[in-house]
């Protein structure tokens, strides 16, 4: 989308300059103008992240599910940050969803205050999930 990228464009000269000024040296950073989740480029990075920030409160439910997909291919130990959990609050594995990419994502909720972010005065919620095959594993040696 237009606006949105060069919204980004903005940000990240912004980020540039903020890290001049704190003495940051964050690395190579390059913004990519497609849909991610068709973007070959994209994959390959996802394959390689340590941790992905996504602001997908305001994602359809589809595009969340088609990044739940995106998240199998994800090394072990790598963390997604988002706001809006991709694994539901009374999540449990089962031998009906043994398959279910949700059992690979275990998700902790956190907290933010009101005034503590830039987009909203009020608070909320933001989540960690982190890739790991342990729960799967355990549930699949426990049903042996």
């Amino acid at each position: 989308m237009p606006n949105p990228a060069r919204l980004a464009r903005l940000q990240e000269k912004e980020f540039k300059a903020r890290c001049r000024r704190w003495g940051l040296k964050p690395g190579f950073v390059k913004l990519i103008e497609d849909d991610f989740t068709r973007n070959a480029e994209m994959d390959a990075l996802m394959k390689r992240a340590d941790v992905l920030l996504i602001n997908n409160k305001a994602f359809s439910t589809d595009l969340n599910q088609n990044l739940l997909y995106k998240f199998l291919d994800l090394k072990e130990g790598a963390r997604i940050v988002s706001l809006k959990s991709f694994v539901p609050d009374n999540w449990k594995i089962s031998e009906a969803n043994t398959y279910d990419p949700r059992n690979l994502i275990p998700t902790r909720r956190k907290e933010y205050f009101s005034g503590s972010v830039s987009w909203t005065d009020a608070g909320g919620e933001w989540f960690v999930a982190t890739k790991t095959d342990v729960h799967i594993r355990a549930f699949a040696e426990k049903s042996e």
